[in-house]
């Protein structure tokens, strides 16, 4: 629905959020990118090899690896996908600068 709305391709997410194929998509740079990830000898012949390059994670806490996404990718993010609090809280003023980044760029926020 961001991607709709905002007519923008790309995602910034931190956190697990299902196997969806934009969630998949992180890891299709290469053949074997997946392994580790699914069960052995499970394939991911589903995943469009299309969405490779539209999902960059970033970890929790970690605002200054989401700046440097939204530097390198902000024009293009449709949405900042995460929990606002994971197993610990967020660090003071974490959450207000991924709002920011999101404001910055046009992302949608999506909590």
């Amino acid at each position: 629905m961001a991607r709709a709305y905002t007519g923008k391709t790309k995602i910034a997410r931190c956190g697990y959020h299902g196997w969806h194929d934009w969630y998949l998509a992180a890891n299709l740079s290469k053949d074997k990118a997946l392994d580790g990830h699914l069960l052995p000898g499970l394939e991911p012949l589903g995943v469009p090899r299309g969405l490779t390059g539209t999902l960059h994670p970033f970890p929790y806490n970690r605002l200054d690896v989401l700046e440097r996404i939204v530097e390198e990718q902000g024009d293009q993010l449709a949405a900042i996908v995460m929990e606002p609090v994971r197993e610990m809280g967020p660090e003071p003023g974490f959450l207000e600068g991924v709002r920011a980044c999101a404001s910055r760029c046009g992302a949608v926020l999506i909590f």
